[in-house]
């Protein structure tokens, strides 16, 4: 994604947006086909296009309606803020447990499994090319 909704990323804030256009050009045509809204030669989207290192925006295949509904959602987004954790700890205190909810662990288990799948394969090749050299030594 190149736009957040309160924040400049590859191309500007996404929230205001409508505001910042109001009476410079047609948004709904700059969004769906930026490349060919700059050969209108409007002189807002040419600036947009030199501030934002002439990145060019993707052609979009929305209705007017659903542009609408994405500034919508950017003037109206407020972050979430994450709730405390229960006991009013929070984590690395002293206090603090780590009650196994990590999203981590899941992954160790899948990684001692791959080892443990690896190590019992190498265990075989190693059996195999031992009766191999042994055969061909003609020893049994």
């Amino acid at each position: 994604a190149c736009h957040k909704p309160d924040k400049d990323l590859t191309g500007p804030a996404l929230k205001g947006a409508v505001a910042r256009w109001d009476g410079k050009g047609d948004i709904y045509a700059w969004v769906k086909n930026s490349t060919d809204y700059l050969k209108t030669g409007n002189p807002y989207a040419t600036e947009l296009f030199a501030k934002w290192n002439k990145s060019i925006m993707t052609p979009q295949a929305l209705t007017n309606e659903e542009i609408d509904a994405v500034f919508y959602y950017a003037d109206n987004y407020a972050p979430k803020t994450p709730a405390p954790p229960p006991g009013g700890e929070t984590a690395g205190t002293p206090g603090g447990s780590d009650d196994g909810s990590s999203a981590t662990w899941p992954w160790m288990v899948v990684i001692a499994l791959l080892l443990l799948i690896v190590g019992l394969s190498l265990g075989g090749v190693k059996t195999s090319l031992t009766n191999a050299v042994r055969e061909a030594e003609g020893k049994q």
